[in-house]
């Protein structure tokens, strides 16, 4: 019923950021933060403007993405 993926080259284009303009690499970000929200998308991008709502200063939020820009699902996924 399912086919596995892991090492063909089908899996391996998924692992690529078609739309970045160079290949991702930057130095560590090594601070600490009040908040860390994982995923960059609508419900991530969300929760920060909540929080700023709630008093929490920009630079006390990080907001760790795979992409290389925000969006999820419109970023992966443009037409």
């Amino acid at each position: 019923q399912y086919t596995a993926v892991r090492g063909t080259a089908y899996a391996d284009r998924f692992d690529v950021d078609v739309w970045a303009t160079g290949d991702g690499s930057r130095d560590p970000v090594a601070r600490e933060f009040e908040a860390v929200i994982v995923g960059g998308g609508f419900a991530g991008m969300i929760a920060a403007g909540k929080l700023r709502e709630h008093g929490m200063a920009a630079d006390q939020i990080c907001i760790v993405e795979r992409g290389s820009d925000f969006g999820g699902t419109w970023y992966w996924n443009r037409y």
